[in-house]
């Protein structure tokens, strides 16, 4: 048997121990799809509301550089957390085609695209709160490096009333008032 230094009551719990790996499993899948390739790069993402849910997209500008994309993964943190708290992540399983993304298609809040895992299931929208979706794409095969697109944003209002989207800059860590 294997024995730990630490007193039994300072040691996590074995399922606080499971929990953390879980909530870290997203976040270092991703960390591996963007350094995968040194040229990738980081572009901007979209969020905007669509049938009155946060909806999340490759950035209008960022057609221009890269007319065809496949998704790799989204991930959905809560930046009020520390370390940020995933909310929702999704990854398409290896061995599968990536589905492209639509230039006029976003990814609603919890709803995964056809062919796409649910490695993180989605919580529902705090409205205060300071969140980043980080997506992560690449061109078809041959045509570039994979490309991580990120944005922050917080909501107000919420169920019943309709939400309120506000964008945030790359560096913001509040939902202003």
């Amino acid at each position: 048997a294997v024995t730990s230094p630490l007193p039994p009551c300072t040691r996590p719990a074995p399922a606080l121990r499971a929990a953390r790996r879980a909530a870290w499993l997203p976040l270092a899948a991703l960390a591996l799809l963007g350094s995968a390739c040194a040229s990738s790069r980081m572009g901007q993402a979209e969020v905007r509301l669509h049938d009155g849910q946060p909806c999340f997209a490759v950035a209008a500008a960022e057609w221009q550089r890269t007319p065809e994309l496949l998704l790799q993964a989204l991930l959905l943190s809560d930046l009020g957390e520390q370390p940020p708290a995933v909310r929702w992540a999704l990854l398409v399983p290896p061995g599968q085609a990536d589905p492209a993304l639509s230039r006029a298609a976003c990814i609603a809040w919890g709803q995964a695209p056809a062919g796409v895992g649910v490695s993180s299931p989605a919580q529902p929208p705090v409205a205060g709160q300071v969140y980043e979706v980080f997506i992560n794409a690449r061109p078809p095969q041959g045509r570039g490096a994979t490309r991580g697109y990120s944005a922050r944003f917080c909501l107000r209002g919420g169920p019943p009333q309709p939400w309120v989207l506000l964008p945030l800059a790359d560096d913001a860590s509040r939902c202003p008032p």
